[in-house]
């Protein structure tokens, strides 16, 4: 049997983002609520400031690059919101919709982490940050972080890696030996996942976008 030929992946768009003013909103805090000179924290808040922007770059970077990259700024603004309020209005992140490209702007922490999830789990082409999108920021202010998006997204690329079990499957196979059971079943469960999208209105509409 003929190895079975590759079908081209879906690559979700990762969502880009402007460039965030650190040292005037942090240095206004650290000013009141500590008493403190600002100055004293500049090396660190340029640090921040650095890594966020190296997370900027990331869509332009290799999978494990950009996760790496996405992993280590989320988890110091993980641990910047235990000292740092961040939700004030002189703090504001832009991001763009991954389909439309349109800019919304929040003061929201959460926005800013959830916006990193999408990027994280567009990189990896996987579905295990889609609950937390869900599950802790909602009503999503842009399309791209909706719920149906989400839950199609994560669907198109469980199915997928589905698809790549089933082509590396059936490409181990010997000359003129026929697929298992099991296999002509996990073909069967592929046909019937990408069917069900099929008839999703949500997922044609992505269809037309990816």
């Amino acid at each position: 049997m003929a190895p079975p030929a590759a079908v081209p992946l879906l690559q979700v768009p990762l969502k880009l983002t402007d460039e965030v003013a650190w040292e005037g909103p942090l240095g206004d805090h650290i000013r009141d609520a500590y008493a403190d000179d600002p100055a004293n924290y500049a090396q660190p808040i340029a640090a921040l400031h650095k890594l966020r922007q190296d997370m900027r770059g990331a869509p332009s970077t290799a999978d494990k690059t950009a996760r790496d990259l996405l992993l280590k700024y989320y988890g110091q603004i993980e641990l910047l919101e235990l000292h740092f309020p961040l939700d004030n209005d002189n703090l504001v992140f832009t991001w763009y919709d991954a389909f439309t490209s349109a800019p919304t702007a929040q003061s929201s922490l959460a926005y800013e982490k959830a916006s990193v999830i999408f990027n994280l789990a567009a990189a990896l082409s996987r579905w295990a940050a889609a609950p937390f999108i869900n599950d802790n920021f909602l009503p999503a202010p842009t399309r791209d972080l909706g719920r149906d998006c989400i839950r199609v997204l994560s669907d198109l690329m469980v199915a997928q890696a589905q698809e790549l079990l089933v082509e590396k499957t059936l490409a181990d196979l010997k000359p003129g030996a026929n697929p298992t059971k099991t296999t002509a079943k996990m073909i069967a469960g592929l046909a019937h996942q990408y069917a069900q999208c099929g008839r999703d209105r949500q997922c044609r509409r992505l269809g037309q976008l990816l």
